[in-house]
């Protein structure tokens, strides 16, 4: 507890203070025991407990006796930027403040009201300040629960594969397991005036499970750039291997065969495959007729693992 608010709270009973003062006082305890309790709950400095799942009888999930054995084997760790930490904060301080300083103005007029108008001019001298308050309130609120689902993820990427994190939730995955990867992004304003950008990643595994981050992560290019690094020769080299024995690979709603791509009742030959391209988000594959054959269009996020799936178009494309 913050000791000005409590020598301050006893000054204005030594000194008999009107109860303006009084209320600040205690607004001003109030905030500090606030902030104490944030300070408590959300340090940077604070460990997550527990235990965790593991695969094959062993964690991935970092430790410091296995960081000090061996250190080359950890090669990162993503946790909430410390930007949008500060972020959260400010936003948890300024709310606390303003629903402080709105309930105690209310109360003030309360009092005042009551005693020279009476009860029946209450609401109309209280419901503004005390609206401010709520609404105060309501942003400090929304702030807390953002940083507090945000800071409770963390995401480890070592030599065997990931280690993913999110308060009681935990999942290990092994690099040859992961063999689906999305990605996107998402824009928050109309065209021309963007002023948020959200990219998120999927992984999937053969057995269904799934890790999903976003770029409130630290290092965020970093993290997608070394998974892709991981996955995707060996990825690339199991589809050259599909090919070359006639094999269809699928990726999500489209089906490259042997005679060319197929989405849904659309079929296009790779004689009659022309350009491909992906751009806004969105995978455009055209035929190099005029009109004869079905141009065929899909957001991106949709397709597992989009990068490769534009390499071989592209490259069953010039073959062809």
């Amino acid at each position: 507890m913050s000791l000005s608010g409590t020598y301050a709270c006893y000054s204005c009973h030594r000194f008999g203070l009107g109860i303006r003062f009084r209320l600040y006082t205690i607004g001003c305890w109030l905030y500090s025991a606030a902030s104490d309790l944030l300070a408590l709950c959300f340090s940077p400095h604070r460990e997550l407990t527990g235990g965790s799942h593991s695969i094959l009888g062993r964690s991935l999930e970092p430790n410091h006796s296995a960081r000090s054995t061996n250190s080359r084997q950890w090669l990162s760790e993503h946790r909430l930027r410390q930007d949008l930490r500060t972020y959260y904060k400010v936003l948890i301080d300024l709310g606390l403040v303003g629903a402080i300083a709105g309930w105690s103005f209310a109360i003030w007029r309360w009092h005042f009201t009551f005693a020279n108008y009476g009860p029946a001019a209450l609401w109309h001298w209280i419901r503004m300040p005390l609206g401010i308050g709520l609404l105060c309130a309501l942003v400090a609120t929304l702030g807390m629960i953002d940083l507090w689902n945000t800071k409770r993820t963390i995401i480890w990427i070592n030599s065997a594969g990931v280690s993913f994190r999110k308060g009681r939730k935990r999942m290990d995955m092994l690099w040859p397991e992961i063999d689906q990867i999305r990605t996107r992004s998402i824009y928050y304003g109309p065209p021309g005036l963007i002023w948020k950008r959200r990219s998120i990643i999927d992984l999937e595994a053969v057995d269904g499970q799934r890790i999903r981050v976003d770029s409130t992560l630290n290092d965020f290019e970093e993290l997608v750039a070394m998974i892709k690094q991981k996955i995707y020769p060996r990825l690339l080299s199991e589809y050259r291997q599909a090919l070359s024995q006639r094999k269809s690979l699928s990726f999500g709603p489209i089906w490259l065969t042997f005679e060319g791509i197929r989405h849904k009742r659309k079929f296009l030959g790779w004689k009659n495959l022309g350009a491909v391209s992906l751009k806004h988000g969105i995978l455009r594959i055209h035929p190099n007729t005029n009109g004869q054959e079905p141009q065929i269009r899909l957001p991106a996020y949709q397709i597992p693992n989009i990068d490769l799936c534009l390499q071989i178009l592209q490259l069953l494309g010039h073959s062809s």
